[in-house]
C-alpha cells in the first residue's frame, strides 16, 4: 500500500440521504445525534436547575456546563463529517479542543482560568476543589476526540493517520469505561472534581458514543486496505488490556483510599475523643478542688497554692489555675511565674469572660469562655466553676487554657501524620496544629470533620492528613498495574497486529503459492510446447536442410543451429562459429562481396539475399543460399543479425539437368515442327520416305518422329475386301466430313 491514499467518499442513498447508505453510515449519524441530544439536554437542566437532566442520579457528579455545550459541538462535528461538510466538522471541533487544551492546562498549572463560572458562577463555584469543574480526564478526552474528529475529515488519509485516530479513540473509549466502571464500583459518592479518572457518568457514556461514532465513520470512509492488516483490532485489542488494568489499578487505589479516609476518620474520633476526655478530666480536677473548698471551708491562700500546683504540676498543659473573689478579682493563682501581672487585677475585664462567669454562677456547674486572647499571649478558652459558702456564692475557680498548649498536649502524636484545625463556632476563630503547612503539603481531598460540644463550648475540629501519610498509606501497586497493563496494551496490541500480519501473509503465501503453481505448470507447458516445436524446427530445418544463425551485435557472438553445422559439414564440438571461420570457408572468389554484403546490413539495416560457395572439409564444393536482416528483440532490445542458410547444391544440379532437359524438348518440339511440313509418301504403299533415304512405313515414322501411338484394325471396307464371307454383315460407317483429304483420296 502506498505511504498515502486517497479513499473515495462512500456513496450516498439519495433517496433517503440522512440514513445514508450503509448501516455504518447510519449507526454514526444516530450516535452523533444522541450526542448533541445528552448535550442540549445538559445545558437546559444547568438553565432550568434541573438536576435529573445534570446529574442523572442525586449521588452522583453533574456532567459540567462546558462540558455539555462540548459534546453538542463534537455531535454536530461528527454529524457534518457524515455528510461530507469537512470544513464544518473542523470549525464545530474547535470549541471542544480549546477547552481540552485550557483544561489541561489549568491543572497541570494551578491556575484558574474561571472557564466554568462564565455561565453558571454560583453552582460551579460551590464545593470545588480544583482550578476547573471539568475534570482533567475529560479535558484529556476532548482533546483527543476533536483531534480524532480533525484528522478523519482529511481528503487524502495515510496509514499513519488511521493509527491515530484508532489510537485515540480507543485511549478515550478506555479512559470513559473505567470512569464508567468506577460508577458501577460505587466510586460517584467519593469523586472530588479534577480527578484523573473520573468524570460525571453521562460524560462518560457521551465519550463512548462519540468516539465509537468516529472509528464507524473512519470504516466507512477508508475501506481496509488488502496489503495491510486494519490497524483497529491491535488498538482495540490493546486498549482493552489498558483498560481492564485502569480498571484494577482504580479499584486498587479505592481500597487503598477507602482504607485511608477510614484511617483519617479514625484518627479524627480520636483527636476529638482526646479534645473531650482532657475537657473532662480537668472538670473533675476542678469539682475536687470546689468539694475540698465546701467540706473544709474555705481554704487559705497557702492551702490554695499547695493543691494548685500538684494540679499544675502534672498538667503541664494548664496555663493557670485561678481563684476569683466575688468581685471577680484574681486573688490567687499558680504558677505566679509568667501570670504575676494579673494578679489583683479583676478576672471580668471583658465580656466574654464576664458572659462565662455569669453563666457558670447562675447555672451553678462548669461553664466555658469563647475563645479569647489571653493576658499572658495567644489564643485560648477559660473555664469557670462557682463556689459556694454556706449557700453563697464565694467567688469561682479558673482554669486558663491555650489552644497551642492543649493541642500539643492531646494531639501531639498526631502532628506528624495529620494537620489539625479548631475553630470556634461562635467567634470563627482557629488554631492550626502544629503549625500551617503548605497547601502541597496536605491532602485536602481525605480531610475528616468532626464537631465538639461541650458545657456550651462549640468547636469544629478539621483533621486533614499529611503528604508523606498519604504516600506511606497508598502503595506503589496501582502504578505498577497500571504501569504492567500499559506495557501488556502495547504487547497484546502489537501481538494482535503480528498475527494478523501472519495470517494475512499466510493467506497471500497461498494465493502466490498457488498463482505460482499455475505459473510453473504454465511454463512447464510453454517449454514442453517451445521444446516441441524446437524439435520441430530442427527436424524440419534437416528435412528441408535449411540452417539458423545469429549475430548478437553487442556481443559478436555467432549463434549456429544444429543444422548449420551439418550443413557445414561439422559437429557442435569441433568448430567455433566467428566470422573469420565463416569467411575462411567461403571459397576465395566469393569472399570480398560476401564480406562487403554483411558490413553493409550491419551498418544500415534492413536484408540482404546473397549466393556463394564454399569450400568443405574434404574439398568439396557446396553451393550456399543465404538470406538475413537485422532485428531488435521485443524484450531485451537486443539489436541482431538473423539469418537462414540453406545447401542449394543439388538444386542448381537439378537445374541444370531440367535446363538440358529443356533444350532437348526444345530440339524434339522442333522435330515435331518438322513434321508438319511436306513429307514425301508413296501414293500407292503410302510409305514416307525419311531424311536418309529410306522408306518406312508410316505408322513406323509417326512413332519415330513424335509421341503419336497407334492400334491396328480393319475399315468396314478392308473387311469386305478381304472376308468377302462377312458380306451379308451390315457394319455401321461414319464417313469423314467433306473437304477431310483422306475422305477425298
Amino acid at each position: 500500500m502506498s505511504a498515502l491514499t486517497t479513499y473515495p467518499a462512500p456513496a450516498h442513498d439519495q433517496s433517503s440521504p440522512w440514513l445514508g447508505s450503509s448501516w455504518g453510515i447510519t449507526v454514526c449519524r444516530i450516535l452523533a445525534t444522541a450526542l448533541v441530544l445528552i448535550g442540549l439536554l445538559t445545558l437546559a437542566g444547568w438553565h432550568l436547575g434541573n438536576e435529573r437532566l445534570t446529574h442523572w442520579r442525586r449521588d452522583w457528579v453533574p456532567m459540567a456546563y462546558n462540558t455539555a455545550l462540548s459534546m453538542a459541538f463534537l455531535g454536530a462535528a461528527l454529524l457534518s463529517a457524515t455528510f461530507h461538510r469537512r470544513h464544518l466538522s473542523r470549525f464545530f471541533t474547535v470549541f471542544p479542543f480549546l477547552l481540552g487544551v485550557l483544561t489541561v492546562f489549568q491543572h497541570l498549572s494551578g491556575i484558574s482560568l474561571e472557564l466554568d463560572e462564565w455561565m453558571v458562577a454560583l453552582e460551579t463555584s460551590v464545593g470545588s476543589q480544583s482550578p476547573t469543574r471539568v475534570a482533567l480526564s475529560s479535558g484529556l478526552c476532548f482533546l483527543f476526540t476533536s483531534l480524532g474528529v480533525w484528522l478523519v475529515n482529511r481528503e487524502k488519509l495515510p496509514e499513519s493517520c488511521r493509527i491515530s485516530i484508532n489510537l485515540l479513540a480507543c485511549l478515550v473509549m478506555g479512559i470513559a469505561l473505567a470512569a464508567m466502571v468506577g460508577f458501577v464500583q460505587g466510586l460517584a459518592p467519593e469523586q472530588a472534581w479534577g480527578r484523573f479518572n473520573l468524570m460525571a457518568f453521562h460524560s462518560a457514556l457521551s465519550f463512548l458514543l462519540a468516539n465509537a461514532a468516529l472509528l464507524l465513520w473512519l470504516r466507512e470512509k477508508t475501506p481496509s486496505a488488502a496489503s495491510q492488516p486494519s490497524p483497529l483490532p491491535a488498538v482495540a485489542g490493546g486498549m482493552a488490556i489498558f483498560t481492564l488494568a485502569l480498571i484494577f489499578s482504580q479499584t486498587l487505589r479505592n481500597e487503598e483510599s477507602l482504607a485511608l479516609q477510614r484511617n483519617c476518620s479514625d484518627a479524627a474520633n480520636l483527636a476529638a475523643a482526646y479534645w473531650t476526655n482532657h475537657l473532662h478530666h480537668y472538670d473533675s480536677t476542678l469539682q475536687f478542688l470546689r468539694s475540698v473548698w465546701a467540706e473544709e471551708g474555705p481554704l487559705s491562700r497557702q492551702q490554695f497554692e499547695q493543691l494548685a500546683g500538684l494540679i499544675a504540676a502534672r498538667h503541664p498543659d494548664l496555663q493557670a489555675l485561678q481563684w476569683l473573689d466575688p468581685q471577680g478579682m484574681v486573688q490567687w493563682c499558680m504558677p505566679v511565674q509568667g501570670n504575676e501581672a494579673i494578679l489583683g487585677q479583676s478576672g471580668i475585664f471583658d465580656t466574654v469572660r464576664r458572659q462565662a462567669l455569669e453563666q457558670a454562677r447562675q447555672s451553678r456547674s462548669l461553664a466555658l469562655s469563647a475563645s479569647i486572647e489571653l493576658k499572658q499571649g495567644g489564643l485560648g478558652f477559660l473555664m469557670y466553676l462557682p463556689l459556694e459558702k454556706q449557700g453563697q456564692y464565694d467567688g469561682a475557680l479558673a482554669g486558663v487554657f491555650r489552644y497551642a498548649d492543649l493541642a500539643h498536649y492531646n494531639w501531639g502524636r498526631l502532628a506528624s501524620m495529620f494537620e489539625l484545625r479548631l475553630r470556634d463556632v461562635k467567634t470563627f476563630q482557629q488554631i492550626v496544629f502544629p503549625e500551617k503547612l503548605p497547601a502541597k503539603e496536605v491532602f485536602n481531598g481525605y480531610t475528616q470533620k468532626r464537631e465538639i460540644v461541650f458545657k456550651g463550648a462549640h468547636w469544629q475540629l478539621e483533621l486533614t492528613p499529611r503528604r508523606e501519610t498519604v504516600l506511606r498509606s497508598l502503595s506503589l501497586l496501582p502504578r505498577v498495574v497500571l504501569g504492567g497493563g500499559a506495557v501488556m496494551g502495547v504487547m497484546t496490541g502489537w501481538l494482535i497486529y503480528l498475527l494478523q500480519a501472519s495470517s494475512q501473509a499466510s493467506r497471500e503465501l497461498r494465493r502466490t503459492n498457488e498463482l505460482l503453481q499455475a505459473d510453473i505448470a504454465e511454463r512447464h507447458r510453454a517449454e514442453q510446447a517451445l521444446q516441441e516445436r524446437e524439435a520441430g524446427l530442427r527436424l524440419a530445418q534437416r528435412v528441408a536442410n535449411i540452417g539458423s544463425w545469429e549475430l548478437d551485435l553487442s556481443t559478436q557472438q555467432i549463434t549456429w543451429s544444429d543444422q548449420t553445422y551439418r550443413i557445414f559439414g561439422f559437429t557442435t564440438g569441433n568448430f567455433t562459429p566467428t566470422r573469420d571461420n565463416f569467411y575462411a570457408l567461403v571459397r576465395p572468389e566469393d569472399r570480398d562481396l560476401l564480406k562487403q554484403r554483411i558490413e553493409a546490413l550491419i551498418r544500415e539495416g534492413g536484408a540482404f539475399d546473397h549466393e556463394f560457395t564454399v569450400l568443405l572439409p574434404g574439398g568439396r564444393e557446396r553451393i550456399m543460399h543465404e538470406q538475413a536482416a537485422v532485428v531488435v528483440m521485443p524484450h531485451s532490445g537486443a539489436v541482431k543479425v538473423i539469418g537462414v542458410v540453406r545447401d542449394i547444391t543439388e538444386m542448381r544440379l537439378a537445374q541444370q539437368e531440367r535446363e538440358k532437359l529443356i533444350v532437348e524438348l526444345q530440339e524434339a518440339l522442333e522435330n515435331v515442327k518438322t513434321l508438319s511440313g511436306l513429307l514425301p509418301i508413296c501414293a500407292s504403299c503410302k510409305k514416307i520416305r525419311d531424311d536418309q533415304g529410306y522408306w518406312n512405313q508410316i505408322e513406323v515414322y509417326l512413332q519415330k518422329h513424335s509421341d503419336a501411338k497407334f492400334t491396328h484394325g480393319l475399315c468396314p471396307d478392308c473387311v469386305r475386301k478381304l472376308y468377302p464371307e462377312l458380306g451379308d454383315i451390315t457394319i455401321p460407317t461414319k464417313h469423314a466430313p467433306k473437304g477431310n483429304p483422306e475422305s477425298q483420296a
